[in-house]
């Protein structure tokens, strides 16, 4: 099964649509989020070297990741994989669907990202690097809370998240606007956390340093505190 064939099923599409009907999060969790993170998957497989059935499952992984949130978003990691379940039973084998529903269960996990398998760790990062404007659910404005306006302004402001391998070095590179700045972007410490851990996770199980710059600024992502 081509995950593109998922990625078009009408059962899977009015799911999704489902999700986007009932969300009353400023960040989308439908087919806009879910098409971001398939797109950085897509790219993030060809900077790594994965390739045919491996990528195909990475793929349908990040289609079928948020589908359990149509009944909200608690364990919908949990509900996503028992859907996935019965969604492609009989459809791949036993092992490469153990392996799927898995990394779906796993992927909002935030703390000991180490203890994951790599295919889990590339479904957190592709994940975790929908940060930009694109993520923004309409009227996401009037959904935000106050005291999380700047987590907001964040997203507004990020025009596009990059990646690439090089002199042994897994590099994150973040554009944004003139409108935020690094320290701004900085103090945001529970966002960016997401952003470090994910990308530490990753980059130890490819066996390469991590390294991650906001408009072509080093910051310090290898230790808890933020710095420039």
């Amino acid at each position: 099964m081509n995950y593109k064939d998922i990625l078009n099923d009408q059962n899977i599409i009015s799911e999704y649509n489902k999700i986007d009907s009932i969300n009353t999060l400023p960040l989308n969790h439908g087919l806009n989020h879910i098409i971001n993170v398939t797109n950085i998957m897509d790219k993030l497989t060809d900077v790594i070297g994965i390739s045919g059935e491996e990528k195909n499952d990475l793929l349908i992984t990040t289609v079928l990741h948020d589908i359990g949130q149509v009944d909200g978003r608690q364990n919908h990691g949990l509900k996503a994989k028992i859907f996935t379940q019965k969604y492609l039973n009989g459809k791949i084998s036993d092992a490469r669907l153990e392996n799927i529903m898995s990394a779906i269960e796993f992927h909002s996990q935030k703390d000991n990202l180490d203890s994951l398998p790599l295919f889990t760790n590339l479904v957190v990062f592709a994940d975790k690097m929908d940060f930009t404007y694109k993520r923004l659910d309409d009227n996401w404005e009037n959904k935000i809370k106050s005291e999380h306006k700047q987590f907001g302004d964040i997203y507004k402001n990020v025009i596009d998240v990059d990646f690439s391998v090089s002199n042994s070095q897994f590099i994150v590179g973040i554009k944004t606007t003139d409108e935020i700045s690094i320290d701004n972007m900085l103090c945001e410490l529970d966002f960016f956390s997401k952003v470090i851990n994910s990308t530490n996770a990753l980059a130890k199980k490819l066996g390469l340093y991590s390294l991650i710059k906001i408009n072509g600024v080093t910051i310090n992502c290898q230790s808890e505190k933020l710095a420039l």
